[in-house]
């Protein structure tokens, strides 16, 4: 157990694993401590394993990382996000998905975002992605053109009763790239159903 206190971070995280397989209770005590470690890696598998024996400590502290503006922290949380069932979380990463994008980072962490949320494969989030679609903006960047093609393809993967009447309706009541590109994931969808 010494080696928990060990400075690399990823000897903590691999230990926390092999922590979590453990079924006695004070293993898992253990590794409440390490909500708070300096590296977000192993913050972020503290959570994963908190998420299966105290689900309210762990949507807490993957709330706490989800608002941080550090990069690092909001992409390990993203990572574990789609365990939890909080609404609050869900809300928290819709706010998150909304924010401008001011640059590469930004949209490498809009595209984990969406990523999350087929994953997590809720309702609302298509509603979200649906009014970013709506947006109108005659200069588009090269950011936000690539995003809204990211947001097609994260619709194609929520659960497919959920994502091909929306495919559809962008389908057939817009013109240009992102129609087709939803024409083109229907027929995906189309293809693994059959």
């Amino acid at each position: 157990m010494e080696a928990l206190n060990d400075d690399r971070w990823y000897l903590v995280r691999n230990l926390l694993i092999v922590l979590g397989q453990q079924p006695e209770s004070s293993a898992l005590r253990i590794i409440h401590k390490f909500i708070d470690h300096p590296h977000p890696r192993v913050r972020q598998e503290a959570m994963r394993l908190l998420f299966r024996v105290n689900p309210a400590t762990a949507n807490r502290q993957l709330l706490k990382e989800l608002r941080s503006r550090n990069p690092e922290n909001l992409q390990a949380a993203i990572q574990v996000a789609d365990l939890s069932q909080d609404p609050a979380v869900l809300s928290q990463l819709h706010e998150l998905l909304q924010e401008k994008i001011a640059s590469d980072s930004d949209l490498d962490i809009k595209i984990q975002l969406l990523s999350c949320l087929a994953r997590i494969g809720h309702e609302t989030s298509l509603t979200v992605l649906q009014g970013l679609l709506k947006q109108k903006n005659l200069l588009l960047r090269r950011r936000q053109k690539r995003f809204q093609q990211e947001i097609i393809f994260s619709i194609a993967r929520f659960p497919g009763r959920l994502a091909e009447p929306f495919l559809r309706q962008i389908a057939d009541r817009r013109q240009g790239s992102l129609a087709k590109l939803a024409r083109q994931q229907l027929l995906q969808l189309q293809r693994i159903e059959a």
